[in-house]
């Protein structure tokens, strides 16, 4: 499309450049950043498994609906959680990447999974939230510390690490592995030695309902359906999972040993930690505790660690010391995997990264609000609701990776790049999204009170079907937008933030002309998807049509097209806000008599209502914000188009130009018949310039000039040409060999040129230049004028620099009379002559953004004078290449260098 688009170089924060911190989040994880050994990256994924929800989960579930119910919810869950996270981790751990990118090579799409990051995300602050309630409770119910300054206490004693990602997390989980699995068993290994009737208690726990401890498919389902919301724990494992190294033939068993068991392996972890939970609620009990303290982790290995040390004050101690350790290693994981989460929601939502540092506090914040608003008092209900499209989401993922691909219904590459996916796929954005809304109406009761238990099952299959269904109406057209081109094996440069990336977080960009990273892919927004010529899915669109195809009166009517965005976007905040709603209704109800609920439940109808009306205003606005902006779009690519095509006009003309005023430049073939040894640097600044160099037979010898017209590109290449033309008409004025006289006349002629001898001239231009006549008679020396210009002699172990006359050639000031001054140089054998612009002498760079200056010129080419001529040029233009650095060419660049025969 043009250079006139390109952004000059995209910078990111020190967050975003440290790759300790930022842990290549959004993107592949390259081989030299994982140098971690399976066994640590093992260790660390399985160190998150110590969270201590799983036990009140337990507890809460076989509290709520009897240990057999309980057991079996737990144990189908568990299964289900094992093999769907099997093959999702294995693909995470084989190509390097996090379960967000996966998710959009899964059959969701680049933005399809930007609903998915939130889900993911909601998962990590709700547990999050769970977690430090957790260690709230016991800091509060050993120091007695106020809960609401715990909940931050909590909240924040975890950022100092996850801000250094993997590398100090991994460290964190190493050092505390050992101590959290020695205190964990322990107290098991003492109550069944000590308390022989727990299994009686342990398998009679009768629930809520009553006495009766019978299977209940209800019971069961609901069980279930709470057990099966630690499903997107996958997600977290996923995320350190990327990190393992590549799998060989020589580390395959332990490659193989490390996935299963730090992956899909946690669920027996997470199995064995919720009959655990139920087990020290029967020791809670048994101790004459209340049921609320029997759900309470805190309370429950107190209890448990009373029968490991007589005294109570140190069982609470170490009880204490227990919960902290374990809340700590958990929550590292929640607010890590939660900056993961957000980073790629927010990235893709907003076309900007601010790094991942940054969402961990914002993770933090929102944790920090449920747990304010008690979010651990209705643990149950958040966890069912929750299930319902965390289950959705992950079996879609789970069908395409086991179904789709496998049956060759969907391509079988991992592709996460936005620069080769569509923007949604409704292979997995359709499957969550209607698994999702038939569990949460199951959910709700709609279908009766067992359909409501069995709701997580019904988001299960649900997805399990829709995939391969929606994939083989598709003909799963939307997973590729296009081919993704082969590049070599190794390093390329982003052509964007221009850092070096493997071959695979790399794609080709015709808007830029060349290679992209992959964040800086995702973060642009101006491209408008240049690369894409396939027509995205958009279900808005084809429903759209479909209206408009019902009726002739309907066709073409613009007034479909607002009333389908505006429903749309009042819906969405509808459900949004009637979600928030019934969140906080939900933890406001708990434990209330039936007339206050009637109170409450009024209350937040009216609520309700009065968000119904002002988001039916904000829905309406949003629409014409929405029109406002297409329209601005529009008008913005139509302008672009039209700056393009004149761009297009003016860049190939001007390329034009730069042939014709190459042209003007001398031949090798005249510059070796003059010179023993020489080199030319002639860069413009633009494609054409205002420096220009001539070799031009004179008399009995030649004349060799360089010279730096005023300005650069199109103006300064004008200039050029005057002087190119004054040049070839004073030669054949000026008797050869009278140096000065002739650069007075090319001086005269430019004058003249540009009407500087009348009083109405509206040029002050003119150009500065160094002039060396070289006779062919070797006896005759050389002579040289500088107008504004030096040339410099080395002998190999110094520098003469022989400076001309203070004035230039044309501008207005300059008498037209103005004569320069000849200057005779032995031609000596050996000797090297240079003249150079002042473009080299004047370019910024270095630390202190200083010029490059004469005096470092001299220097160099002291260094280089054992040298050849082209090896000092090499040379040369390397030594201002590394000391430009980052900063901007500030003018036309020419150096001539040379050895007379």
């Amino acid at each position: 499309m043009g250079e006139l688009n390109q952004p000059e170089n995209r910078e990111y924060n020190d967050f975003v450049n440290n790759e300790i911190i930022e842990d290549y989040s959004l993107r592949y994880s390259p081989s030299k950043f994982r140098t971690w050994s399976e066994f640590v990256v093992s260790n660390t994924a399985i160190g998150s498994i110590s969270f201590l929800a799983l036990e009140a989960i337990g507890a809460s579930i076989a509290l709520s609906y009897g240990f057999y119910n309980a057991f079996y919810g737990i144990l189908v869950a568990s299964l289900i959680i094992f093999i769907m996270g099997a093959p999702i981790c294995y693909r995470v751990a084989r190509h390097n990447i996090d379960i967000d990118l996966l998710t959009r090579a899964a059959g969701f799409g680049y933005l399809g999974s930007t609903v998915t990051s939130l889900i993911y995300a909601s998962f990590c602050f709700i547990f999050f939230a769970l977690e430090a309630a957790i260690m709230a409770q016991a800091i509060y119910l050993y120091t007695g510390l106020p809960l609401s300054l715990g909940y931050i206490f909590c909240s924040l004693i975890i950022v100092p690490v996850v801000f250094l990602g993997m590398t100090a997390i991994s460290r964190l989980q190493m050092f505390t592995q050992p101590i959290w699995l020695i205190l964990m068993i322990i107290p098991f290994i003492a109550i069944f030695h000590k308390e022989p009737d727990v299994l009686s208690v342990f398998l009679h726990i009768s629930g809520d309902g009553g006495n009766d401890n019978a299977f209940s498919w209800y019971a069961f389902g609901t069980a279930l359906g709470i057990s099966l919301s630690l499903i997107a724990q996958i997600g977290e494992q996923a995320d350190y999972l990327r990190f393992m190294p590549n799998k060989t033939k020589e580390n395959r068993i332990k490659w193989w040993s490390a996935v299963i068991l730090a992956g899909p392996g946690w669920a027996i972890l997470g199995f064995l930690k919720q009959i655990g939970g139920i087990l020290l609620a029967a020791i809670v009990l048994i101790g004459g505790a209340s049921i609320v303290e029997a759900k309470e982790p805190i309370h429950m290995y107190t209890a448990a660690f009373s029968y490991v040390v007589d005294n109570p004050n140190m069982a609470l101690l170490i009880s204490f010391v227990f919960v902290i350790i374990s809340q700590i290693k958990i929550n590292v994981t929640n607010a890590y995997a939660g900056s993961l989460a957000w980073s790629n929601f927010f990235s893709r939502t907003t076309h900007t990264h601010l790094g991942r540092a940054v969402w961990v506090l914002f993770n933090i914040a929102i944790a920090l609000m449920l747990m304010l608003m008690g979010v651990f008092e209705v643990l149950e209900k958040i966890l069912g609701l929750y299930s319902n499209v965390a289950i959705a989401w992950v079996a879609s993922i789970f069908a395409d990776l086991v179904i789709n691909k496998p049956l060759k219904l969907s391509p079988p590459v991992i592709e996460f790049k936005r620069a080769h996916l569509f923007n949604i796929n409704p292979v997995g954005s359709l499957s969550t999204l209607i698994a999702s809304i038939l569990s949460i109406v199951a959910f709700s009761g709609t279908f009766g009170a067992e359909l409501q238990a069995f709701s997580s099952l019904i988001a299960l299959f649900s997805a399990l079907a829709l995939s391969p269904l929606i994939c083989i109406l598709t003909k799963g057209k939307y997973y590729i937008a296009r081919p993704a081109e082969v590049l070599e094996e190794g390093h390329h440069t982003c052509k964007s933030c221009h850092d070096d990336f493997d071959a695979a977080d790399m794609a080709t960009c015709p808007w830029l002309s060349g290679s992209i990273c992959s964040v800086c892919c995702s973060v642009e927004g101006r491209c408008n998807d240049v690369c894409k010529t396939e027509k995205e899915f958009d279900l808005k669109e084809r429903l759209i049509r479909w209206l408009q195809g019902i009726s002739k009166e309907w066709e073409g009517s613009t007034k479909i097209p607002i009333a389908i965005n505006f429903l749309s976007s009042y819906l969405g905040l509808l459900l949004t806000a009637s979600f928030l709603l019934w969140t906080s209704y939900i933890v406001q109800i708990e434990g209330l008599d039936k007339s206050n609920l009637i109170s409450v439940k009024n209350t937040y109808f009216n609520i309700f209502y009065l968000f119904a009306l002002l988001l039916f205003v904000a829905a309406w606005l949003l629409v014409l914000m929405q029109q406002s902006k297409e329209y601005v779009e529009v008008k913005r690519r139509e302008a672009e188009l039209q700056l393009n095509d004149a761009y297009s006009v003016i860049s190939s003309s001007v390329h034009y130009a730069s042939n014709i005023q190459q042209t003007i430049l001398p031949d090798v073939s005249r510059l070796e018949e003059v010179f023993a040894d020489y080199f030319v640097i002639w860069e413009p600044r633009d494609v054409v310039g205002g420096d220009i160099y001539w070799c031009r037979r004179w008399g009995d010898g030649y004349v060799f000039i360089n010279a730096d017209c005023t300005g650069h590109g199109v103006p300064g290449a004008f200039l050029t040409l005057i002087a190119t033309g004054a040049l070839d008409r004073a030669r054949h004025e000026v008797e050869a060999g009278k140096l000065g006289a002739l650069v007075t006349r090319m001086h005269q002629i430019v004058k003249r040129t540009l009407n500087q001898h009348t009083d109405y001239a509206k040029s002050d231009d003119g150009l500065e230049l160094g002039a060396c006549y070289i006779p062919n008679d070797n006896a005759n020396p050389m002579i040289f004028v500088g107008a504004r210009f030096s040339l410099f002699v080395s002998n190999g172990k110094s520098i003469e620099e022989i400076k001309g006359d203070k004035k230039g050639l044309g501008y207005a000031e300059i008498s037209e009379d103005q004569g320069f001054k000849e200057h005779i140089v032995n031609k000596i054998s050996g000797h090297a002559y240079y003249m150079t612009s002042d473009g080299l002498i004047d370019q910024v760079g270095g630390e202190r953004r200083r010029g490059f200056s004469k005096k470092r010129f001299r220097s160099i080419l002291l260094e280089l004078a054992h040298l050849s001529m082209p090896e000092q040029k090499a040379n040369i233009l390397k030594t201002l290449s590394e000391y430009q650095g980052q900063e901007v060419r500030r003018d036309d660049i020419s150096v001539l260098g040379f050895k007379v025969r």
